[in-house]
């Protein structure tokens, strides 16, 4: 009915305007009117009315194709010139707007097809269908057949401005460069429409590094087809090598907003974020064009330099490995890739790629001294040791840089070091870098006569300069001269009564003699001058401590907090002052979890979760855990208190994963393998746990540990007359409540209720009965037939944990058993409200109520008991 109404509407309207539709004909008249008045909107509106009344004349497909042609709509004119010529339009006039479009698609193969299946084409539409085709197989890289399709448009008509615009190409493909721009300049000045010699002279005016012209080119090529996609693409990459990245931002902008995907307007887009440090931006737009299949050297380079400066360095890693192969072996992106394995702890590739790069520079000496380090620091000192020996190969006209060859070769224990300082001061006597490092290297050597003499000659020359006294103090320290050192430190003090070094000395002197009064003045005397001074804090809080008045060292740690809060060292500092102090609510307080990232340090994780641990917040705990781990996945201090969390939450399942996760981490730590055969026990994986105990090294499994754990698993298995003594052992040397539980778990299972019971009684005659052993105590009792101490071991269990539901149900039981019927209810009632889901609960609840008469009630409990034992089984 709607449609009917609108239909007649639409009827009405015509009717009453005294309007009668016009024939195709007609609009076609109108469009060629609005064409000569340079009105094309116009005329597009005319042409689509002509096909509207009649979509089967040649001439209104022909005529909206051109225009569509003649704008760069190459989808929209492909679809009318194809309808055209099907409709019988002259193929003539057709085939040379229809190859074009395909070019500007880069349907290479078609344009070849359509060319060769070409017939009774005058002269002149030949040509240029030639030069198309030729065209298309340089695109293919199919040069030969290229310049035979250019050879067959001249021998047709060498005066054609295709074939002037195709000798161009060739010039182009011959690599003459100029000669191809001349040839183009003379076609543009013929016919200065033309838009393919535009588009090839941005080219070749790219490829002479005139961006100008090139700008100047792809303009006017945008002008000529401004609804292309391609020509506003070539454009903004004008601009960018213009460096007009403003507007060439314009540009891409526009076009991502109908090309969101296209991967080379993402990498030009990509370009214009980095070269305006939007890194984040940059990486986004790059790597959708990398996902797209554009995953050239350029982008790769791009996404990588994005993600290092982002701090995203496996990414950036990622990245710049993809392209390894292609770079030369002097690339500076190879040293990049160098700068990201260190950072990613990849230290033996980054020391291997040092030792084989090609055209390192005396300049290189800081990153090999870097790369070097860190080897040492992975225990890997021969891989160390060769990148000393390229840094040795360098020549070295800097002193700097021979300062740090110095430094480098002493990090390895090469007193040859020394040597490379003494010649870098040689070519800088003045370099305060030089002499310090020097002065560093004797005292690091035990050279003392050495750094003497070398002190002795700042004094002669700066004598109030406290630099000369100081390194003299250290060397007469080492030549064991106690009498000089207290001189010179004097002498220090007197020069600067604030300085650090002279003052720690006397304090930590007063400190080793126990005259605790004395080391506070000398560190008062730095800390009235250098509040934030993190040693000079950290020993006035301990010798405070040490006096019995911590709050007095807290109190400055704190002022100094207040007022540098980001500084990292008073920052660990204060955190572990206030750990140290038990200050916990105090602790999480200031420090929070909200404050935490991947560059929080790993001592102040450890606080934090020890904090949440000491108030058993395990919530929180779990909280702080899941953030450090994701924060530092590399820290092993995670993963052991991870362990532990599980451990305490009885999750002995999920504790073997992250086991798992850090042995392959961390697999020379055998602390883990450790634990893996731990957990195996605790959840009674005998086979398992035989596997991995087998796998720790023979030192441990011979240690009490390893006998421990092999008590454990021979008792799992049933041989009790093998686990008792290995138990026992770990016992003695281990006496913990926990080792005393299993020793006597194990005498039990023997039944050897008595040596249990006497063994459980003696050790907590030494330490305390902890509830686990009294728990064990009361059963052992029972089985010995000794219901006194059972009960008296049930009573001191509620005493310390009123809500024990498996004491009270079993003092309930054995009140039951003397008759006490009253004192078993007391105890069977508050059982029944903790767990009133227990069968054995509600059995002795029961019994104890069918001896006090409610046999009704005593009847349901009974019934609920036995139906609950049903569904259990």
């Amino acid at each position: 009915m709607l449609k009917f109404r609108v239909a007649f509407l639409w009827f009405f309207m015509i009717v009453a305007s005294g309007c009668t539709e016009k024939t195709s004909e007609e609009y076609i008249e109108l469009a060629k009117e609005n064409i000569a008045k340079e009105n094309i909107s116009a005329a597009i509106v005319e042409l689509k009315n002509a096909i509207r009344v009649n979509p089967n004349i040649a001439e209104s497909r022909f005529m909206l194709g051109e225009i569509y042609a003649s704008q760069g709509s190459s989808l929209s004119a492909e679809k009318e010139l194809k309808l055209a010529l099907d409709l019988g339009y002259e193929a003539n006039e057709v085939l040379p707007l229809l190859v074009k479009v395909y070019s500007l698609q880069f349907r290479q193969k078609e344009i070849i097809d359509l060319v060769e299946r070409a017939r009774g084409l005058s002269a002149e539409v030949m040509t240029s269908l030639l030069v198309y085709k030729a065209l298309a197989h340089f695109q293919l890289g199919e040069e030969y057949k290229a310049k035979e399709a250019i050879r067959g448009a001249n021998e047709i008509s060498s005066d054609s401005i295709y074939s002037q615009l195709g000798n161009a190409y060739v010039d182009l493909s011959n690599k003459q460069v100029e000669a191809s721009l001349q040839k183009i300049d003379q076609v543009i000045a013929i016919e200065p429409t033309l838009s393919d010699a535009y588009l090839l002279k941005g080219q070749l005016s790219t490829l002479l590094n005139n961006s100008k012209a090139a700008v100047a080119s792809y303009e006017k090529y945008k002008e000529l087809l401004p609804q292309n996609i391609q020509s506003r693409m070539f454009l903004a990459n004008a601009y960018i090598k213009n460096n007009q990245f403003d507007i060439a931002e314009k540009e891409v902008d526009q076009l991502l907003k109908s090309n969101p995907d296209q991967p080379f307007v993402n990498q030009l887009k990509g370009i214009i974020r980095y070269q305006a440090d939007d890194f984040e931006n940059a990486k986004l737009f790059i790597e959708k064009a990398i996902q797209n299949n554009l995953s050239s050297v350029p982008n790769r380079v791009i996404a990588g330099l994005s993600a290092f400066r982002l701090k995203n360095y496996e990414q950036a890693y990622d990245h710049i490995s993809a392209i390894k192969g292609q770079l030369s072996d002097d690339s500076p992106i190879r040293k990049l890739l160098i700068i990201i394995q260190l950072k990613l702890g990849l230290n033996e590739q980054a020391g291997d790629a040092l030792s084989d790069f090609d055209g390192l520079t005396e300049d290189d000496v800081l990153l090999l001294s870097s790369a070097s380090s860190q080897l040492l620091r992975q225990g890997k000192n021969e891989a160390a040791k060769k990148l000393a020996v390229v840094a040795n190969r360098l020549d070295y006209t800097n002193p700097l840089n021979l300062i740090q060859k110095g430094i480098l070769e002493l990090t390895l224990d090469n007193l040859e070091g020394i040597d490379s300082l003494e010649s870098a001061l040689e070519l800088d006597s003045s370099s305060e870098a030089g002499k310090n490092a020097l002065a560093k290297a004797y005292l690091d050597a035990g050279m003392f006569t050495k750094a003497l003499e070398l002190a002795n000659v700042w004094i002669s020359k700066e004598p109030n300069d406290i630099k000369g006294y100081t390194l003299a103090a250290k060397a007469e320290l080492g030549l064991s001269n106690i009498a000089n050192v207290e001189l010179l430190y004097n002498k220090v003090l007197n020069i600067a009564p604030a300085n650090p070094e002279a003052n720690f000395y006397f304090a930590d002197m007063n400190v080793n003699k126990g005259r605790f009064k004395n080391a506070e003045s000398y560190l008062l005397n730095v800390l009235e001058v250098h509040t934030e001074n993190v040693i000079a804090l950290k020993k006035y809080f301990l010798i405070n401590k040490r006096l019995g008045d911590s709050s007095k060292g807290l109190a400055r740690i704190e002022e100094a907090f207040s007022r540098a809060s980001t500084n990292i060292g008073i920052k660990l500092l204060y955190a572990s002052a206030l750990y140290t102090d038990s200050q916990f609510d105090k602790f999480i307080s200031v420090f929070t979890l909200d404050d935490t990232d991947e560059n929080t340090s790993s001592l102040l994780w450890n606080l934090l979760a020890n904090v949440y641990y000491k108030l058993e917040e395990l919530e929180n705990l779990n909280k702080i855990l899941g953030k450090w781990h994701a924060a530092q996945p590399d820290d092993k201090n995670v993963y052991l208190k991870m362990i532990t969390l599980n451990d305490m939450l009885g999750n002995n399942t999920e504790a073997l994963t992250v086991i798992s996760e850090a042995k392959q981490k961390f697999p020379d730590d055998k602390r883990f393998s450790i634990l893996a055969v731990y957990f195996y026990i605790k959840l009674g994986e005998v086979v398992q746990g035989n596997k991995a105990f087998a796998n720790l090294p023979l030192d441990t499994q011979n240690s009490a540990t390893g006998h421990g754990f092999k008590g454990q698993l021979m008792a799992l298995e049933g041989d009790y007359a093998g686990a008792i003594p290995k138990l026992k052992e770990y016992y003695d040397a281990y006496p913990s409540d926990y080792n005393a539980s299993l020793y006597a778990k194990a005498l039990r299972d023997d039944k050897r209720y008595t040596d249990a019971l006497k063994f459980l009684l003696n050790h907590g005659n030494q330490t305390g009965r902890a509830l686990v052993t009294e728990l064990q105590i009361a059963e052992l009792a029972i089985l010995s037939e000794n219901l006194d101490l059972a009960k008296s071991s049930y009573l001191h269990v509620i005493e310390v944990e009123s809500e024990n539901i498996n004491a009270l149900n079993n003092l309930a039981y054995l009140l039951f058993l003397e008759s006490d019927y009253q004192g078993a209810l007391s105890y069977a009632e508050k059982a029944v409200v903790l767990a009133p889901d227990s069968p054995s609960v509600l059995e002795t609840y029961s019994q104890v109520l069918f001896k006090l008469g409610y046999e009704v009630k005593a009847e349901e409990y009974s019934l609920k008991s036995k139906e609950l034992r049903k569904s259990l089984h």
